[in-house]
């Protein structure tokens, strides 16, 4: 270490953008705090610099109100005083999909662009974790460092953090966090008294003679004397170390100039110290993690993919329809947002986020899909009516397609066929009366009340007859609900299946029900009379017992933790004697609906030591469902809940002896140990710490295997599993529901500590109707040799289905658009370049495992490039496009790959 040591002073502020108030008050103070820092900047030359939080959002939300500064607010960042990006928002990184953290950097990226520029720097102060591909992803921007503070654990504080594909970045750790140097703005006078101290502490850490001090932190606004606060500071220390004023940026750059020998650490960041990552915001508010779901899976899985391929057929891409809807998301991505860790009304505004993302995406997916469909040539099925399968994913595949036929008459006999002519088997899981009316402006016939085109199953001619009599073109008719099981669903493509109006006979399935059993070749799965279930896996011979019982717990936590009673009552599912019928019987799918009353202890009481014995009853209605020649079983669990201060979760024993746990994260399947180290378990935690815990974060699905054989639950939005470890096996906790009515508890400061403001939050005791869906799948092998990421895949986007309407289409009736080989690759995007005419092709490779990866596309090419995550050229070769149109190359493990194509 040299002598003489450079403190670099960054002056910042870190805005939550809604927390412990709802965005709108916090934005007049966003307005009033940048109102002064242009001020200060235009009048106080000696205060050079001022870091805006790394996140782009605030210059939208600033000039909404301010529109008169844009060129005041540009000329400064031009010219390198404050600094923005690279983000749109800062978000929390394991809640949000891997996709929504490019889009948010690549948002970042073009805004900040427009103003003049990027801050260069992965800045990350104050997410809760961070997950192990944040590297390749930063890389992936040309942003070769990385600043962050919660979760990590080091001697250090800068290493080197190496990503599982072995794209590193230089990380540089905040010592006492990104608020370490804030008296400077709070409390000038005790900043000069402590800053040696605080030197002290930052430069036992460091690797260089250079240090970093952040003067800021929430909400905080610049202070305009900073230069003469610094020398003062200056004139005080007389340990060779001096204080100048920096940015981020320039701190990098010193310390990659400097050279130092660093650490290498890889994987992901989720220790409870030096910094919290308050690991109970996992499971807070559920319902806002399933929306988050439905939202991004809207988005990356169809609307984005289906808009790609209409494009490649003429249509106009709906690229600021799209882009709207992204900024939504995002809106709803910080930590304080989609951690649900906030007051009451920021969750509100929520909703109203989620629920425009959603409007748009369906209404582009409905136009994109219906100019598909439009472009298949049905003259081969003469008069019957049709609709197409959409299959939204990289990878043939066969699942249930699920469509609504309408009917002129009751009781009609018909058949399906598929694109061969083939009849394939069908069934009618509803049937209802609908109004049906021929609407001349949209030219198509249509369900009263719906806006959507009804699948008249009816001779065309005898359509075109019908319209040509009824002037009033106004029918009552009946509308089934349809389940087909079809062959192979192309790749990112479509197939094309008929409704022939006579009976014929259909093929039958493997399907077969009993009185408390559903079975087909694969699986066999028991109804128990608890309500709990058996699975068979028939290939190897396992059984699972007494899976999918309920168990509710107490929690005396908070938003942030949970916590809980010291004397609990633990309530079991199997605890109540439900009602088990067979609602669906085949032949394409099975369901045995188990309904209960379940009564759980209301509150804890007032002390919050315990729950009361009073209890409240909570209808309970699950639907288990296997179908034909598929080994998942379906689960829909619709709860009331009436119950506050508990934690709901669903419980999955297995005979499976395992030390690790294996979940679908952000571009990769990570590894977590099932044990954690006694010392973490036993550790009493610090100031801005907290007790170490065994649930984690995850996406899709979570596997816990042997090599021999395996269980992965699935699922849709459910974001947190423990696996718990015991004599006969581990078992898997899926967590449904936390509920909770502080967003911080104070009396929780002696074992957790207090991470906000102690603000009632009645909402969050998720109180009312909720639904939830996951699937169990017993496998042989491990997760990567029973594809479970490709099944999770699979569960979570199942095919959608449109009509096909008029003639004139030159399309074939089935025909895959892009197909992705080897299996072990995922589709992550398609969509639209941006600024170009080309398309954007993301894969990623979730395993360790180096792969030879293929795409055929149907459109022919003109050119194929690599590009990075911000869709620029790599400068490298083009990729050969072969004469079956398809580009073949390497991917290392763990690998995202983007590839720019150029249609002809």
């Amino acid at each position: 270490m040299a002598e003489k040591t450079t403190a670099l002073v960054v002056s910042h502020t870190h805005w939550d953008r809604e927390w412990y108030l709802p965005f709108q008050r916090f934005r007049m103070r966003l307005v009033e705090m940048i109102d002064g820092l242009l001020d200060t900047l235009d009048g106080e030359p000696s205060f050079k610099y001022f870091t805006l939080d790394g996140q782009t959002i605030v210059l939208e939300d600033y000039l909404e109100i301010r529109p008169e500064n844009r060129q005041r607010l540009a000329a400064h960042i031009r010219n390198g005083r404050i600094l923005i990006g690279p983000w749109y928002v800062l978000p929390d990184e394991f809640l949000v999909s891997g996709e929504s953290l490019v889009r948010n950097l690549l948002l970042g990226r073009l805004i900040a662009e427009q103003y003049g520029g990027v801050m260069p720097v992965g800045y990350l102060p104050d997410t809760f974790g961070h997950p192990s591909q944040i590297p390749q992803i930063f890389q992936g921007f040309g942003l070769d460092n990385a600043i962050i503070y919660r979760g990590v654990q080091t001697v250090s504080s800068e290493f080197l953090w190496e990503a599982p594909d072995g794209t590193a970045v230089l990380a540089v750790f905040l010592p006492g966090g990104y608020c370490n140097a804030m008296q400077l703005t709070s409390a000038p006078q005790r900043f000069i008294e402590n800053v040696e101290h605080l030197v002290a502490k930052i430069k036992a850490m460091a690797t260089t003679d250079h240090i970093l001090l952040m003067n800021g932190c929430d909400h905080l606004a610049p202070r305009h004397e900073i230069e003469r606060i610094i020398t003062q500071a200056n004139q005080r220390l007389d340990n060779g170390v001096r204080l100048k004023q920096g940015t981020l940026p320039e701190y990098v750059e010193r310390v990659k100039a400097a050279n130092p020998k660093l650490e290498t650490i890889r994987g992901e960041f989720r220790k409870p110290c030096p910094g919290r990552v308050t690991p109970g915001v996992i499971s807070t508010r559920m319902y806002l993690k399933i929306e988050n779901f439905r939202s991004f899976t809207a988005l990356e899985k169809y609307a984005e993919p289906i808009s790609a391929l209409a494009w490649l057929l003429g249509e106009p891409y709906p690229h600021a329809f799209l882009w709207q809807a992204w900024k939504y998301l995002l809106q709803n991505h910080p930590h304080d947002s989609i951690c649900g860790c906030s007051v009451d009304a920021v969750h509100r505004d929520m909703l109203s986020r989620f629920r425009w993302v959603q409007e748009i995406a369906e209404e582009v997916i409905y136009r994109g899909i219906d100019r598909l469909a439009s472009a298949v040539d049905a003259s081969a099925l003469g008069d019957d009516a049709a609709f197409v399968a959409f299959n939204p994913l990289g990878q043939p595949r066969r699942d249930v397609c699920q469509h609504y036929v309408d009917f002129l008459e009751l009781g009609q006999e018909f058949h399906v066929r598929n694109h061969l002519g083939e009849v394939v088997p069908h069934q009618v899981i509803s049937r209802k009366r609908v109004s049906l009316f021929y609407d001349p402006v949209r030219g198509r016939v249509e369900l009263e009340g719906r806006q959507k085109p009804a699948m008249l199953a009816a001779p065309q001619s005898e359509v075109r007859q019908i319209l040509a009599d009824d002037v009033s073109h106004q029918w009552r008719g009946e509308e089934l609900e349809l389940l087909v099981l079809p062959g192979d669903l192309p790749a990112c493509g479509y197939t094309t299946y008929s409704i022939h109006l006579q009976n014929g006979e259909a093929p039958t399935t493997d399907l077969k029900t009993g009185a408390d059993y559903l079975e087909n070749d694969l699986v066999k799965v028991a109804v128990n009379r608890n309500g709990s279930i058996d699975i068979v896996d028939k290939r190897n011979n396992t059984i699972y017992s007494q899976l999918n019982l309920l168990e509710d717990k107490g929690d005396c936590g908070d938003e942030y933790t949970h916590c809980p009673p010291e004397q609990d009552i633990v309530t079991s599912t199997a605890e109540f004697e439900p009602h088990i019928r067979l609602v669906e019987d085949g032949p394409v799918r099975a369901t045995f609906e188990i309904e209960a009353t379940v009564l759980l202890p209301k509150r804890l009481n007032e002390d919050r030591l315990c729950r009361t014995e009073d209890r409240v009853g909570c209808p309970l209605v699950t639907r288990v469902s296997l179908t034909a020649g598929n080994p998942r079983v379906e689960v829909r669990v619709e709860l009331v809940n009436l119950a506050e201060d508990n934690v709901l979760r669903v419980i999955f024993p297995t005979p499976i002896q395992t030390d690790r746990s294996n979940a679908l994260g952000q571009f990769e399947v990570v590894s977590r140990p099932v044990r954690l180290p006694q010392e973490e378990l036993e550790r009493a935690p610090g100031p801005d710490e907290e007790t170490a815990v065994n649930t984690y974060p995850h996406h899709a699905f979570v596997d816990v295997n042997d090599g021999a054989r395996g269980l992965a639950i699935l699922s849709r939005g459910l974001t947190e599993y423990e696996v718990i470890p015991g004599a006969e096996g581990v078992t898997v906790a899926l967590t449904l529901l936390r509920s909770v009515g502080w967003l911080s508890r104070p009396d929780l400061q002696t074992r957790f500590g207090n991470a906000g403001p102690g603000l009632p939050t009645p909402d969050a005791q998720c109180l009312g109707r909720h639904v939830f869906e996951y699937a169990i799948l017993p496998h042989a092998g491990t997760w990567f040799t029973a594809n479970v990421h490709q099944e999770a895949e699979r569960y979570v986007a199942p095919p959608l289905c449109t009509v096909v309407r008029g003639e004139g289409g030159r399309m074939p009736l089935a025909q895959g658009f892009v197909t992705v080989e080897p299996d072990d690759l995922t589709m992550s995007a398609l969509k639209k370049a941006e600024g170009e005419g080309a398309l954007i092709l993301r894969l990623y490779n979730p395993t360790a495992n180096p792969v030879h990866a293929s795409v055929r596309l149907s459109a022919i090419l003109k050119e194929a490039r690599f590009v990075n995550l911000a869709e620029r050229d790599l400068g490298l070769a083009p990729l050969c496009v072969d004469r079956h149109n398809t580009i073949n190359f390497h991917m290392r493990g763990y690998e995202i790959c983007s590839i720019k194509l150029v249609k002809q």
